[in-house]
């Protein structure tokens, strides 16, 4: 269960371009809270069956390079997908942003530094921090 966890949130911050203070949290928490519940049912005396169990999993640097190279494993072909397919066909909206910082990098530096007044820079939708008003 620990490495389906670990794909799990490794997949949702690959898949997701922009994330909220509050989903940090929320990902980190969930394994924050897995791995402390795990630890928590371990050190109970009526578990016997797992009983100090965490201690030696947790020690063990074969369970922690099973755990990364499974993970790994799963998420790389999706990180790779994205940046492949992102590269490949991007969206309308990468495009145009493309081309509005290309036009926006070839006027004049003459009028980017010029003080906030309406430049022909600004007037072509131009800020005078390269990008778009």
């Amino acid at each position: 269960y620990t490495v389906a966890l670990y794909v799990q949130v490794l997949t949702v911050y690959v898949e997701h371009s922009g994330l909220a203070p509050a989903n940090h949290a929320a990902l980190l928490g969930c394994l924050l809270a897995f791995h402390l519940s795990f630890w928590l049912y371990s050190s109970l005396p009526m578990s016997a069956d797992s009983h100090g169990l965490i201690a030696y999993l947790y020690a063990d640097p074969s369970y922690w390079l099973g755990c990364g190279t499974i993970a790994a494993a799963a998420v790389l072909p999706v990180a790779l997908l994205k940046y492949a397919v992102h590269h490949t066909w991007p969206s309308e909206s990468a495009v145009v942003q493309h081309y509005e910082r290309e036009r926006c990098a070839r006027t004049p530096a003459s009028q980017a530094a010029a003080p906030r007044r309406a430049s022909g820079n600004e007037r072509n939708g131009c800020s005078p921090s390269g990008g778009l008003d």
